[in-house]
């Protein structure tokens, strides 16, 4: 749809140009049609949702770190240190 403004917006532009009988008017008309070009043209602001899907990945990822492998880490430490008494009371 923009380019369609951007065209209609040029059209007039080329044509209130070549229309105009005086520098005065030409140079009134390129200014202000250089303006309407800019404001026409200027990119649309993107509404994307790449921040809020990277915070939702992370989040994720740190659930998944404080949830299974925390748990499995915790697991692995109690069996270390009960197989650690277990071998120190057999071998005394």
């Amino acid at each position: 749809m923009q380019i369609v403004w951007y065209a209609v917006v040029f059209t007039g532009l080329v044509w209130s140009v070549t229309i105009s009988k005086s520098r005065r008017k030409l140079v009134a008309v390129t200014l202000a049609g250089a303006m309407v070009l800019t404001l026409v043209g200027a990119p649309q602001p993107a509404h994307s949702q790449a921040s809020t899907g990277i915070l939702s990945a992370i989040q994720a990822v740190l659930s998944v770190i404080n949830g299974l492998i925390q748990t499995a880490l915790t697991s692995i430490n109690t069996a270390r240190t009960a197989l650690s008494r277990w071998s120190r009371g057999h071998n005394s």
